[in-house]
């Protein structure tokens, strides 16, 4: 329950998040070929540096919501958090490349190809996606407690850790809130959506709401994985 109201003891500097989540997807939003990479990398990097300091924060069993503060620090931190998790997401996305490759046809349709890859090799990707975002928490939070990068892919240390029942409990548990909080906006923004005249404006806020979701996820996983990190 501490980790699921940490979000909330703090609304200014909850709304900060949620807008600068907001800022990383609107690249997407706007259709714009390359800004969605470019806002992506700069908005999500400050995000998962403040992510950090959460981090550093729940090793030590306090709740409380850090500052926004010191931005270009934040944004190395969360750049660095940021190419772990994309390291460790390199064998499902080279799997996931193999199939997609050995589907290529003389269609252009990414959507096409995509069904053309064997259902067994949809079930490996999908056991490695699940498999990554398990490990990606551990090699943050123990890259956090040492403050050493080579530390996020100490391999042997981390796949120790993670087979703990506190450890694997507590990653559910991050995981039960992301998609509650998922899927009730989205049925909130479906059901508002059908008040008439106000539907087109309530869609149009729910573009804001769902990076939000993001954002309160990070801080509540961290601080619910790293309250249990040091008892591993």
């Amino acid at each position: 329950m501490k980790a699921f109201k940490r979000p909330f003891s703090d609304i200014k500097t909850l709304l900060i998040g949620c807008v600068l989540m907001f800022l990383g997807t609107i690249g997407s939003l706007l259709g714009v070929q390359g800004l969605n990479i470019v806002l992506y990398v700069i908005f999500t990097s400050l995000v998962l540096g403040y992510v950090y300091d959460c981090g550093v924060l729940s090793l030590k069993k306090n709740y409380s919501l850090p500052k926004w503060k010191e931005g270009g620090f934040l944004w190395i931190k969360g750049i660095k958090v940021l190419v772990l998790s994309v390291i460790w997401s390199v064998p499902v996305t080279v799997i996931y490349m193999l199939f997609l490759n050995s589907s290529i046809s003389s269609s252009s349709d990414i959507n096409l190809l995509l069904l053309q890859i064997p259902g067994y090799g949809k079930l490996i990707v999908a056991i490695l996606f699940i498999l990554t975002i398990y490990l990606v928490p551990a090699a943050v939070l123990n890259f956090i407690k040492t403050k050493k990068f080579k530390e996020g892919l100490n391999f042997k240390h981390i796949l120790e850790k993670v087979y703990s029942i506190k450890y694997a409990s507590a990653w559910f548990f991050s995981i039960f809130v992301f998609f509650s909080l998922y899927l009730t906006t989205f049925l909130a923004v479906i059901i508002l959506g059908i008040i008439p005249l106000l539907g087109i404006y309530i869609s149009q806020i729910a573009y804001f709401l769902f990076p939000s979701t993001i954002f309160i996820s990070y801080v509540v996983g961290i601080t619910a994985i790293g309250t249990r990190w040091n008892k591993l």
